[in-house]
């Protein structure tokens, strides 16, 4: 058995081939179902197979949870069709486990307004009043400028959120135009709030990502690609990647992101650039260096390409 991501809800191997759902009413009522008959679907043959658990099902099993079918405790697997109350009624707890990173917007559109001064801060931008809104909120020229490469990174990010296309407030999207000088790198960096997919247009990048930390005594994996012109890659939410431009030539991609503000932290420029800046200890016990090497990076200028 082992649990998911959702609270309360967990995967028990069976070897039987059903994806079973169960269900408790009350304190006696028990049902479960299976979901591949739901769907209309065959199981697979050959793969493991999952017993889905919802909070509240059986727990006399020795793991604490009974498959579907057992006789124990007087577990009733309800005949098909599944009724329809029933059925919505699934469908609104499997629904509700998975929505869109941003809220969902509550209305048509929600215009952005310079909040800056506001007394009352919320979780987004306060909304223009609807009767004041224009076509130039939902408007932005400027992508087809290459950005300014010509600083220690060899790279620009022109990014497009709600702090300045502030149409996209509620609406959980944004945009970038990256560009590369030859050799030119987006470092390390991470988007707390977003996924990325990243659609080359010009030049050859080398991209990557790192998963998060593994079991003990094993490395993070690292996911790499060489992308040409026409080619696509994402990167999953809060994941650490990069990009590097591997050709003679600049290199210019547009990346989407899952979020109207996805955020950005570059691990360099956090880890060695902060202010005030992290204690010299931490970092030299931290990285396994000496504390000199730890002095020098922190005394470096590090540089923003956003």
């Amino acid at each position: 058995m082992r649990k998911s991501a959702v609270p309360g809800l967990h995967f028990f191997g069976s070897t039987t081939r059903q994806v079973i759902l169960w269900l408790r009413f009350g304190d006696s009522l028990r049902i479960c179902y299976d979901l591949f008959a739901l769907a209309g679907r065959s199981a697979p043959k050959k793969k493991k197979k999952s017993v889905v658990i919802l909070p509240g099902a059986g727990t006399d099993s020795e793991d604490g949870y009974i498959p579907c079918g057992s006789p124990s405790d007087g577990a009733a697997e309800i005949p098909q069709p599944l009724p329809q109350t029933l059925t919505i009624a699934i469908m609104a707890v499997l629904s509700s486990m998975s929505h869109a990173f941003d809220p969902s917007p509550l209305q048509d559109i929600c215009v952005a307004v310079d909040d800056s001064m506001a007394a009352v801060f919320v979780n987004g931008k306060i909304c223009k009043d609807p009767k004041q809104v224009m076509a130039n909120d939902f408007f932005k020229s400027g992508l087809n400028i290459p950005g300014n490469t010509s600083n220690q990174l060899g790279s620009a990010v022109t990014a497009v959120n709600v702090g300045n296309l502030p149409g996209l407030n509620t609406l959980g999207i944004s945009l970038a135009r990256i560009d590369y000088a030859p050799y030119g790198l987006n470092p390390p960096h991470t988007h707390p709030r977003g996924t990325e997919i990243l659609a080359v247009l010009e030049g050859t990048l080398y991209v990557g990502f790192v998963l998060s930390n593994p079991g003990p005594n094993m490395k993070n994996k690292l996911f790499t690609k060489i992308l040409n012109p026409g080619d696509v890659f994402v990167f999953p939410i809060g994941l650490i990647h990069f990009q590097f431009n591997v050709g003679k030539t600049k290199a210019v991609a547009f990346a989407g992101l899952s979020s109207q503000n996805p955020g950005v932290i570059t691990i360099a420029n956090a880890v060695f650039g902060s202010d005030p800046p992290i204690n010299p200890d931490v970092l030299t016990k931290a990285f396994q260096v000496d504390k000199k090497v730890v002095d020098y990076l922190q005394s470096q200028f590090w540089w923003d390409n956003n």
